[in-house]
């Protein structure tokens, strides 16, 4: 976590499948804390959070987890968000791993991230692959403010 104190707030933990056990068991290797109680999330001093709580077939986000988040008066990066965006809580910026067909405001800034798939998986796919990225990790997809 170089240096940054970090929390991981599970919403939903009963539906997690092994891979995600896997990640938590090594998030557990820092000595960080995991949790799926908002009363152990810190009422304020939060620079940044990160939110991955919706896939395309969530309709809404438990109204307590939604109150914590604005509540923090953070910055909201999102992870992969829906197109639609996570239910009630806008964001400033999305990192997404693939062009978006659509998005909605709500999901902020967007960025292309560089999953860095190795080359050959491209070959051994028969596909003429020619990265974008250069030397960046992310593609800004918004026009400049």
């Amino acid at each position: 976590s170089q240096g940054v104190d970090t929390i991981v707030f599970l919403s939903h933990p009963m539906f997690y499948d092994d891979n995600v056990d896997q990640e938590l068991n090594l998030f557990r290797q820092t000595g960080h804390k995991i949790t799926d109680t908002v009363h152990e999330l810190p009422p304020s001093g939060v620079d940044l959070v990160v939110i991955a709580l919706a896939d395309e077939r969530t309709q809404k986000v438990p109204r307590h987890v939604a109150n914590w988040v604005s509540d923090s008066k953070s910055v909201l990066l999102a992870v992969d968000p829906p197109a639609h965006g996570t239910p009630g809580i806008p964001v400033k910026y999305s990192l997404v791993p693939c062009l978006p067909l659509a998005h909605s405001p709500d999901n902020g800034k967007l960025f292309l991230v560089n999953l860095t798939i190795p080359h050959k998986v491209f070959t051994q796919l028969s596909i003429r692959y020619r990265s974008p990225f250069g030397p960046k990790f992310v593609i800004p997809l918004h026009s400049k403010d």
